[in-house]
């Protein structure tokens, strides 16, 4: 297997594949903020255009998926329709962009002009003509019941596979109790150090670079730890150390360390590997997946804290 990694410079992660394919930056394609437009307090719909052409052999993600798709022989967009469109505009000197299909999703939701050439609606050349966005109506709400498309109204939470994982988990809840390991660790992301790569930013890493591990003040005072006291986190497959930050911010019982520390591999991340900071991942067991969704366990891993032995 190979590992190809698609992004704008030599990640981490970047560089532990076979392949990086350059991505476009934000300055080189033309953008909408579709996937997070549901999560705006203030809606608002923006237009923008590519500031600079794309540098050296970079392209948008949509071009690199669309070549690799081709080279595989497998159909455009998954569609005869679609591949037999793309065949016609080629042959006129043009090319399917994802700018079409946003442009008939705006003139088909419930604000665009849906085709009609008389109509006020948008659609993405007067989308596009707004430099600065436009502000939308708030979010409708209190329209679920109105939504559903379920024969009674009602949103079905039971499904048998997830009541079997829930019977499960309940009959094994006391045998997975390990005295040794009493505590459950989780992950968490901080303002600063939202991923990996911002550890390599200066102005990011100034000060306090939130790494520390937080500990509820009762498992403080009960294995014997203080604040800002070095100490090892252990697992049954590693051993970390970290720093201890006191605070009734967890719950007792549980410890929370930021991920995306532990550069303790050369690189070029200058800044980042002079202070890796701790391994979160070294903690989880990779072979310990969760049988429903098949995921790794990530959070809720036991662990317990001990006193860094003296030197």
């Amino acid at each position: 297997e190979l590992g190809v990694a698609l992004d704008i410079y030599v990640s981490e992660t970047a560089a532990l594949c076979d392949y990086v394919l350059p991505c476009t930056t934000f300055l080189e394609r033309e953008d909408f903020p579709i996937f997070h437009a549901q999560m705006l307090t203030e809606p608002y719909a923006q237009w923008t255009e590519p500031v600079i052409p794309p540098q050296g052999e970079a392209k948008q993600e949509w071009e690199i998926f669309s070549l690799i798709s081709e080279a595989m022989g497998v159909r455009f967009l998954n569609s005869r329709a679609a591949s037999a469109l793309r065949r016609v505009l080629r042959l006129c000197g043009r090319d399917f962009t994802p700018r079409w299909i946003l442009d008939a999703m705006i003139r088909l939701g419930p604000r665009g002009d849906r085709f009609l050439p008389w109509s006020s609606g948008f659609n993405l050349r007067r989308l596009a003509a707004q430099a600065h966005g436009v502000k939308l109506p708030e979010v409708a709400t209190g329209i679920l019941d109105r939504k559903l498309r379920t024969g009674d109204r009602k949103i079905h939470l039971r499904r048998e596979e997830i009541e079997r994982e829930l019977g499960r988990l309940a009959s094994e809840r006391d045998a997975t109790e390990v005295p040794e390991f009493p505590l459950r660790l989780i992950g968490r992301r901080d303002a600063r150090s939202n991923n990996s790569w911002l550890h390599n930013v200066p102005h990011l890493m100034r000060g306090e670079r939130c790494k520390r591990l937080r500990m509820h003040p009762d498992d403080a005072e009960r294995f014997g730890l203080s604040d800002g006291e070095r100490a090892v986190v252990r697992s049954r497959v590693a051993r970390v150390e970290v720093e201890i930050k006191v605070s009734d911010e967890v719950m007792p019982g549980v410890v929370s360390l930021p991920h995306g520390w532990g550069h303790a591999y050369p690189s070029n991340r200058r800044l980042a590997t002079g202070d890796p900071g701790p391994d979160y991942n070294a903690l989880i067991d990779p072979e310990v997946i969760e049988p429903l969704a098949g995921m790794s366990f990530l959070n809720g891993f036991p662990v317990t804290v001990e006193r860094r032995a003296s030197a």
